[in-house]
């Protein structure tokens, strides 16, 4: 380990250290709000739209087998969406924690160094969150063309 006792090294590595754990409180803080919010509305529009379907007697038995089998669709894809979601946040926090060793703070050869997998992981589930999410969104409109045109 080589100890740095150059006072701007010392400097620049605990900005660099306060700013990776800012950036790890906030970007945990900010995508479970969101994907809280973002979950809960896209589930609730599709519970609505099943107790609608169920629940109106004109409907035929087509309609309301298929509207209801396209609902569920969109809620079994946004707890899959929650689900990578949560995986991204876990790969993110590790990634923070990896990138902010306080021993950056005195030793120049601590810098993080990048690390494909984790890095390749948190795009993925990124993504698979994203399309997840896309997916149920989608099938909010699918369910009601579904709805509509079998009356």
């Amino acid at each position: 380990m080589a100890i740095s006792t150059d006072p701007d090294y010392r400097y620049q590595a605990l900005h660099a250290f306060q700013s990776q754990r800012e950036g790890y409180r906030l970007a945990l803080h900010l995508q479970a709000e969101y994907g809280k919010w973002l979950i809960a509305t896209i589930a609730g529009i599709h519970l609505a739209a099943i107790y609608l379907v169920i629940s109106n007697d004109s409907l035929p038995p087509s309609a309301k087998i298929n509207g209801t089998g396209v609902f569920a669709a969109g809620i079994m894809n946004i707890l899959f969406a929650g689900l990578f979601a949560l995986w991204n946040s876990r790969l993110l926090a590790r990634l923070y924690g990896e990138w902010s060793d306080a021993r950056i703070l005195v030793d120049p050869e601590a810098w993080p160094k990048e690390d494909p997998f984790l890095t390749r992981r948190i795009e993925e589930s990124f993504n698979a969150a994203v399309m997840f999410g896309a997916i149920s969104a989608a099938l909010i409109f699918v369910g009601t063309v579904v709805v509509i045109s079998s009356l």
